[in-house]
């Protein structure tokens, strides 16, 4: 659920700074816009399933530079 994801994330993000680690973090903004679309309506329903995956605990938020 988009409440879960959205604490999880609140709670990495007090992890991360309690380390000292933070200067930055990513947002994903998800506006729901599929009732335009001429073929399918399928992107309206991408920004969740987007949230989940980058939360996923087989990725990581680290970078080639650290």
């Amino acid at each position: 659920s988009l409440t879960l994801i959205r604490e999880r994330a609140k709670l990495k993000g007090e992890v991360l700074r309690a380390l000292g680690g933070v200067k930055a973090s990513a947002s994903l903004l998800g506006v729901p816009l599929g009732h335009n679309s001429s073929f399918l309506q399928g992107p309206a329903f991408a920004p969740p399933r987007i949230r989940e995956a980058i939360w996923c605990g087989s990725t990581n938020s680290s970078t080639e530079e650290g």
